[in-house]
C-alpha cells in the first residue's frame, strides 16, 4: 500500500490497557475471559463491506487486537448497502469499518 510506512511500528501496552478498562469498570465479572460493560459482555460486531477484502482484514485484525484485552469484536461482511441498511436500523452502533 502507498500508505504504508515500514519505519513505523506499533508498541500496544496490553497491560496499560487492561488496567484503563479494569479502571474504567470495564472487568470480566464471570471469569469467560470477555469484559462486561453495564452487565453485558463487551462484544461489539465489526460491520464491515464483504467486496472490499482490505476492510475485511483491517477489521479481523482490530478484533484479534481487541481480544487480547478481553473484548470480544465480531467481524460481519455484508454488501456495501446492506452495511448502511444495518447501521441505520440498529438501536446500538456498531463498530464500523467504512472509509
Amino acid at each position: 500500500s502507498p500508505h504504508h510506512d515500514p519505519s513505523v511500528t506499533a508498541q500496544p501496552d496490553l497491560v496499560r490497557a487492561r488496567a484503563m478498562l479494569d479502571q474504567a469498570g470495564y472487568v470480566d465479572r464471570n471469569g469467560d475471559g470477555v469484559r462486561e460493560a453495564g452487565g453485558a459482555p463487551m462484544a461489539p460486531v465489526l460491520l464491515v463491506q464483504a467486496n472490499n477484502p482490505t476492510r475485511v482484514r483491517a477489521a479481523e485484525l482490530i478484533a484479534a487486537a481487541v481480544k487480547a484485552i478481553g473484548i470480544d469484536a465480531r467481524v460481519r461482511a455484508l454488501e456495501a448497502g446492506s452495511v448502511t441498511d444495518k447501521v441505520i436500523q440498529l438501536s446500538k452502533v456498531p463498530v464500523l469499518v467504512y472509509r
